[in-house]
């Protein structure tokens, strides 16, 4: 059972597509699309928009998304429970219960509010030039694209969609495109 939820894994696996703002020509708009089996992923997004907010050259500073500060998987190599195979996860999973608020853990604005290929609930927020947060598992999302949003901000309701062994929230940090461990720039408002 293990070997096939493997081969299963690795045939339906895509690589999950990366906005990188900023490294575009002026007017350029970066379009990224992923065809699966089913459905259709499109993101058309100006990798040059201004951003109202930006963090002035100092390092960001986000909230918990969560009322809870639990941590359930963090950020780091483990052994993915589905396919058993060591692999990066490259977040962190914080503890919550089906239907509880998550929030925004910055100000930002929305560029992805949609269905990722595993079938999660996915919402990304650009925080500013290269600084982005990824939420995952959402049973509802609040936020559309290109809506601006505040810290604290309620935007999705905790859920256990996609790839989820339980109800949780699964929230990345991207700095310049590449996912870090969000633990150490968040703060307890």
């Amino acid at each position: 059972m293990k070997i096939l939820r493997k081969l299963i894994f690795m045939l339906f696996v895509v690589p999950f597509f990366v906005i990188v703002p900023g490294t575009g020509s002026p007017g350029q708009r970066l379009t990224t699309e992923t065809n699966f089996s089913e459905f259709t992923y499109q993101v058309n997004y100006d990798v040059n928009a201004p951003m109202d907010f930006e963090f002035n050259n100092r390092a960001p500073e986000f909230s918990y998304a969560t009322k809870s500060t639990k941590v359930n998987s963090p950020f780091g190599y483990r052994y993915d429970p589905y396919t058993g195979v060591r692999t990066l996860h490259n977040g962190v999973d914080f503890a919550c219960r089906l239907g509880d608020p998550i929030y925004a853990a910055a100000p930002g604005k929305v560029v992805i509010s949609s269905i990722d290929p595993w079938g999660s609930l996915v919402i990304e927020i650009q925080h500013s030039q290269g600084i982005s947060t990824r939420y995952l598992h959402q049973s509802r999302n609040l936020v559309s694209v290109g809506d601006v949003v505040a810290r604290g901000q309620r935007i999705a309701d905790c859920g256990q969609t996609g790839k989820a062994t339980g109800p949780h929230l699964h929230l990345g940090l991207k700095i310049d495109g590449k996912f870090v461990d969000i633990l150490p720039y968040l703060k307890r408002n």
